[in-house]
């Protein structure tokens, strides 16, 4: 079997803390989101969305922390 570093295979990038940019309560400025958990992700890798957890953030987040096609 060859090992290879995972920086060899995959960019990889740490997540947003979510405790850090949660709303404390809804306002005009929190936003919607649907939370990615291990519930909704299927064997082989496919995303359930009916599983997806509700997130209100404090604010708007950065686009570099949204799950997108492709990731």
């Amino acid at each position: 079997m060859q090992f290879k570093k995972l920086y060899e295979v995959a960019e990889v990038q740490s997540g947003l803390v979510l405790s850090r940019k949660e709303a404390k309560f809804d306002s005009e400025k929190s936003v919607d989101y649907l939370k990615l958990n291990l519930r909704s992700i299927s064997e082989d890798g496919t995303i359930n969305k009916k599983s997806l957890d509700k997130y209100l953030a404090c604010e708007k987040l950065n686009i570099q922390f949204i799950t997108a096609k492709g990731d």
